[in-house]
């Protein structure tokens, strides 16, 4: 299995909204713009695997990102699969087939996209609409964002080691999407992108009983799901006890409509005698 999705990233700087300044002064200054010809905010785009880690990333200076965008990414993460697999299988070693878990944007519905994974053979998937929680790339941008240290103008200058523990500072010469690419493949490490797998299966029960799940934060316990559970049983068992007593009342309903008649019959009838219709009123015959 491999996942993909985007992330944006913003440019400008952070605009604060308190702040002290003497009686009479500004205390926040106007909101400060991005770089010259740069967006305010730019987008990264991964693809990671539990069995290689990272395979393709791109950060891109656009706020809209499009499906040639998403095509790039792919074709060089289905290059990477492929070239990955094929030396596991020169090793001796197994390796099941694979296929791409993407979200339900429109831009990774585009044509272009499903057809170059199906020429090469690729199966794909769409996650559930809203259940970001099911993709475990989330968790490895969120990973990759706690693993940097940026300046007042979001640019990275200190990143995380890939032990988790050491601060290493950035080289000036980087580029900004060179420092990202780099915090993404530590963040994409082939142990945590299964430990993230791990954590996204403990959301499974909960789904499958319909529970409102929240886009961030810790997967809901046992004993949550359990009680859940049970309020949904008791809420369909209340459900069923108004049905049954719903249909109790209109079948009682229907037998009086049907008595009601019954005796309207009997009191006022019309019998024919002959050609001339004739109206009975208890004994008495009302020509």
């Amino acid at each position: 299995m491999a996942y993909m999705d985007e992330q944006p990233w913003g440019l400008g700087r952070p605009h604060s909204t308190r702040g002290r300044a003497p009686k009479g002064e500004v205390a926040v200054a106007p909101k400060a713009d991005a770089k010259a010809g740069l967006p305010r905010t730019a987008t990264f785009i991964g693809c990671v695997s539990p069995m290689f880690g990272a395979l393709a990333a791109e950060y891109l200076h656009t706020t809209t990102v499009k499906a040639p965008h998403i095509l790039a990414v792919v074709r060089r993460a289905v290059a990477r699969m492929h070239e990955l697999t094929d030396h596991e299988r020169s090793q001796g070693r197994e390796v099941k087939p694979w296929m791409l878990l993407m979200d339900n944007c429109r831009t990774h519905h585009a044509s272009e996209i499903l057809e170059y994974l199906t020429s090469n053979n690729v199966g794909y998937k769409f996650n559930a609409p809203f259940s970001p929680m099911f993709n475990p790339i989330e968790s490895v941008f969120s990973n990759m964002a706690i693993s940097m240290k940026c300046n007042w103008h979001r640019e990275v200058t200190v990143l995380l080691d890939e032990d988790g523990k050491t601060w290493k500072k950035v080289d000036p010469s980087w580029a900004q999407g060179r420092a990202l690419i780099q915090a993404f493949k530590v963040a994409a490490a082939p142990r945590r992108v299964r430990q993230y797998e791990h954590g996204m299966l403990r959301f499974v029960r909960a789904a499958q009983a319909l529970m409102p799940l929240t886009i961030a934060g810790d997967a809901p316990s046992e004993e949550q799901v359990a009680a859940w559970e049970q309020q949904v049983e008791e809420k369909r068992r209340e459900v069923m006890q108004a049905e049954v007593l719903e249909s109790q009342r209109s079948s009682q309903s229907c037998a009086d409509a049907v008595l009601t008649v019954g005796d309207c019959a009997e009191t006022i009838g019309e019998s024919y005698c002959g050609d001339t219709p004739t109206m009975t009123r208890g004994n008495a015959v009302v020509p």
